[in-house]
Parts: structure tokens; C-alpha cells; sequence
């Protein structure tokens, strides 16, 4: 009877962690990449994600960082951007569900840069160009105003 216990024991133990996601981890401030080891999550944690920064100033090459983790509970795909004169800035957060899911570089390629001067806000999920309709959740803007 004490071994059936001990081997029910040992099974949901198994069991409880076998719902947990696994997700890279790594980081890298010069480029749009990293590599590191698949780490077991938290129980809470439902999603891996990947999240890249590109900054650039007219003139010079582009700064890319890339970190990725387990994400928050809720997470979801995020695009920032932000245009002025002479910079571009953004950040772009993709969350996936499943083990191992943000090993490799994100699907689709962040977007390029089209102009410094012109408009590169948006108002809808649909008008920003990084792939299928579905992979952006959320678009939030930043407008900023000449005197301002």
C-alpha cells in the first residue's frame, strides 16, 4: 500500500510539472537574436515571449536588443513605435504557448523604416505591416506635435 502511495505521489508530481511551459531565455543587446537554454517556468506562466527593441538615428547604423522569457499572465503581442526628425524607435513583443516557442528568431521580420519625416503611426492592427493580421494584438501610438 506504501509503495502504491509513493507511486501515486511520484506520478502527480510529474503530472504538475509537466503543465509547466518551458521558454528560452536569453538576451543580447547587439542584435535581433539570442540563444540560450530552455528553462522551465513557473506554474503560472502560460506563454513564452520575444521582445525586440530597434533604435535608429538617421545616418547611423541601426541598435537592436533582443531579451526573451517566460512572459506575464495576460501577455500579449505588442507593437510601440515612435518617429521623430532625426529617430525611429521600436518595440516589438511576441508571445507564443508553447514549449520552446521563442527559440529562433521572431516569424516575420520587424518592419523596415519607410521614412524618418513621414507618418509611421497607426490607428489599426491592420495598418502595421509585420505579417498575418492575427499577430498583433495591440498597436499603441505616440504622436508627438511640433512646440510641443
Amino acid at each position: 500500500m506504501k509503495a502504491l502511495l509513493a507511486s501515486i505521489s511520484i506520478l502527480f508530481a510529474f503530472i504538475s510539472r509537466g503543465n509547466a511551459i518551458e521558454c528560452e531565455v536569453c538576451s543580447d543587446r547587439a542584435s535581433m537574436d539570442c540563444s540560450g537554454e530552455l528553462v522551465t517556468c513557473d506554474q503560472t506562466v502560460e506563454s513564452c515571449q520575444t521582445a525586440i527593441t530597434d533604435m535608429t538615428f538617421e545616418g547611423l547604423d541601426p541598435m537592436y536588443a533582443v531579451f526573451k522569457n517566460c512572459s506575464d499572465v495576460g501577455a500579449k503581442n505588442i507593437l510601440h513605435r515612435f518617429a521623430a526628425k532625426d529617430v525611429f524607435y521600436q518595440q516589438r513583443v511576441e508571445v507564443c504557448q508553447t514549449n520552446g516557442c521563442n527559440k529562433g528568431p521572431l516569424q516575420s521580420a520587424p518592419p523596415v523604416q519607410s521614412a524618418y519625416h513621414g507618418c509611421t503611426n497607426a490607428e489599426f492592427a491592420e495598418q502595421v505591416p509585420i505579417g498575418p493580421a492575427d499577430t498583433v494584438q495591440e498597436v499603441v501610438t505616440l504622436i508627438v506635435s511640433k512646440g510641443v
